[in-house]
């Protein structure tokens, strides 16, 4: 039995700008329409046409993935995004700040990963080995806060409790 309470786990859906929906749609329509046509009127080799229709593919269930099946999850120890074919967690311990970003972290060129598909979003300072910054737009903001605020406080005060322990 657990010395202090645990907080449940939380899901959240992000939130997406209506071009995110438009932009998937236009890439997902193009190539999947432009890509058979160019490879049945190109003269190239079976091989390169089948190299070019397994990357098409990849981009397409990729943007898929990313679009449409993105979750932020508020577990016990990190902040897991992911969806079907990646993940990502983001250690409470790690986290150093939390700032609204806005439309700019779109088009930022810093080490950031983006997980965020709508101007409304925050960025997550962390020190990690990989990136500086992460984006991420909850759909309802307000609840991931402060469920978020909840998680980075319970983490602190249960690594003092261990640390004194030692």
């Amino acid at each position: 039995m657990p010395d202090k309470p645990t907080i449940p786990v939380k899901f959240y859906r992000p939130h997406r700008d209506w071009w995110v929906y438009l932009f998937s749609f236009l890439f997902v329509a193009i190539f999947l329409g432009g890509v058979p046509l160019v490879l049945w009127q190109a003269d190239i080799a079976v091989w390169q046409r089948a190299c070019m229709a397994g990357v098409a593919l990849l981009l397409v269930i990729s943007t898929i993935d990313k679009v449409y099946f993105t979750v932020y999850e508020l577990g016990e120890e990190a902040l897991v995004i992911h969806s079907q074919l990646r993940r990502a967690a983001i250690p409470y311990r790690d986290m150093q700040e939390i700032s609204p970003t806005g439309f700019k972290a779109l088009f930022s060129t810093k080490r950031r990963k983006r997980f965020a598909f709508s101007r409304h979003n925050m960025t997550i300072k962390v020190t990690n080995a990989y990136w500086d910054e992460i984006s991420v737009s909850p759909y309802n903001v307000s609840s991931f806060l402060d469920h978020l605020l909840s998680k980075i406080d319970h983490e602190r005060s249960r690594r003092a409790t261990v640390s004194r322990k030692k």
